[in-house]
C-alpha cells in the first residue's frame, strides 16, 4: 500500500509542477501587457454543463492498528462512472468574476471480503466494529459539492488569454453508507467535515449485535486557486484551473485539491465545446488518527453557454 500511495504522489507533485510551469508562462505572458484592456466590451454570462467520467479511488484508515482499506481492493470500486457538472459564471467588471459550481455523484459497489475490516465509530457511545474474512459489504458513496468563488485577474489581454487568482468557499457533502451481513450485523455511521462539508460513512447491521453509531468531524474552510487561459486561435484555446484548502488542529486535518486541464473549442458566437482531464481529492484525519481518502480523476466535457 505504501509504495503504491508514493506512486501516486509522485504522479500528482508532477502534475502540479507541470501545470504551475504553463500557468507562470501564462502569466509572464499577460504581464508583458498593460493590467487591463480599454477595448474590452461587457461580456455578460456563461453557463457550463459538463460530464465527468471519473474513476474512484481512495481508502479508510482505522486508528488502533493503522490499518488501511483499499476503495477498490477491499471495498470493490472499479470501472469509470459519469456525473455531471453545472458552473453559472458573471464578469462583475473589467478587473474581477464570480461563478458558482455544483457537482453530484452517487456510485455502488458490493463485494465478499476476502480480509478482515474494522470501523471506528464515536457518536451514541465509542467502539470498533470489526468484519471477518466472508462478510457480505455493500457500499453506496455520495458527493454533492457547491462552490462559490471570486476571481481577480492578474493580467490579461482578451485576444490571446489571462490568469487569474481565486478565493471561493466550498459546501461540500461526502456521504459513504455501509450495509453488511455475516459474522457481525448491526449499523453504524462515519462522518467527517470538510469547508461547510460532510463526509459520511453509514454502516447499517442487524443480528447478534444491534444499534446505529455515528463518528463526526466537523471543519469549515475556505479555498485558494489558480486559473488561466490561452487561446491559440480564434476558436481554440487551452485552460488550467487548480485550487485547494485544509484546515484543522491538534491532529485533526480536512482539506481537498484538485485541478483542470483542458480545451475550449468555439462552435458558434455563443457555444463552445470543453474538454479535459480533472482529479479531485479530498481527506479527513481526527485527532485519533482515523482518516477517510476520496480520489476522483478522468476526462471532463461538457458545453458552454454564452448570454
Amino acid at each position: 500500500m505504501s509504495i503504491n500511495l508514493n506512486v501516486i504522489m509522485r504522479k500528482i507533485y508532477l502534475s502540479v509542477i507541470m501545470f504551475v510551469l504553463c500557468l507562470v508562462s501564462i502569466i509572464n505572458f499577460s504581464y508583458s501587457y498593460s493590467f487591463t484592456d480599454d477595448s474590452y466590451s461587457y461580456k455578460g454570462m456563461e453557463f457550463k454543463v459538463k460530464v465527468w467520467a471519473s474513476r474512484l479511488s481512495g481508502s479508510t484508515t482505522e486508528y488502533t492498528t493503522g490499518n488501511s482499506y483499499d476503495l477498490k481492493n477491499v471495498y470493490g470500486f472499479g470501472g469509470t462512472k459519469t456525473s455531471l457538472q453545472f458552473e453559472l459564471r458573471k464578469e462583475i467588471n473589467n478587473n474581477s468574476f464570480a461563478y458558482l459550481a455544483y457537482f453530484g455523484d452517487t456510485r455502488k459497489s458490493n463485494t465478499i471480503l476476502t480480509s478482515p475490516v474494522s470501523f471506528y465509530f464515536n457518536q451514541n457511545g465509542k467502539g470498533i466494529v470489526n468484519l471477518n474474512n466472508g462478510d457480505n459489504l455493500s457500499t453506496v458513496i455520495k458527493v454533492n459539492s457547491f462552490d462559490i468563488v471570486y476571481g481577480y485577474y492578474i493580467g490579461r489581454k482578451y485576444d490571446k488569454g489571462y490568469a487569474a487568482v481565486l478565493a471561493g468557499l466550498r459546501f461540500n457533502n461526502f456521504a459513504v453508507d455501509w450495509t453488511y451481513s455475516g459474522s457481525t450485523n448491526g449499523s453504524n455511521s462515519f462522518l467527517a467535515g470538510l469547508r461547510f462539508n460532510n463526509f459520511a460513512v453509514d454502516w447499517t447491521y442487524s443480528g447478534s449485535t444491534n444499534g446505529s453509531n455515528s463518528y463526526r468531524i466537523n471543519g469549515a474552510s475556505g479555498f485558494l486557486g489558480l486559473e488561466g487561459k490561452y487561446n491559440f486561435s480564434e476558436n481554440l484555446a487551452g485552460f488550467a484551473r487548480v485550487d485547494g484548502g485544509v484546515v484543522g488542529g491538534g491532529g485533526k486535518r480536512v482539506g481537498i485539491f484538485e485541478y483542470e486541464l483542458g480545451g475550449d473549442l468555439k462552435l458558434t458566437e455563443n457555444l463552445n465545446l470543453e474538454l479535459g482531464f480533472k482529479f479531485a481529492d479530498a481527506r479527513a484525519r481526527d485527532e485519533l488518527g482515523n482518516k477517510l481518502s476520496l480520489k476522483y480523476q478522468g476526462i471532463n466535457g461538457g458545453i458552454k453557454f454564452k448570454f
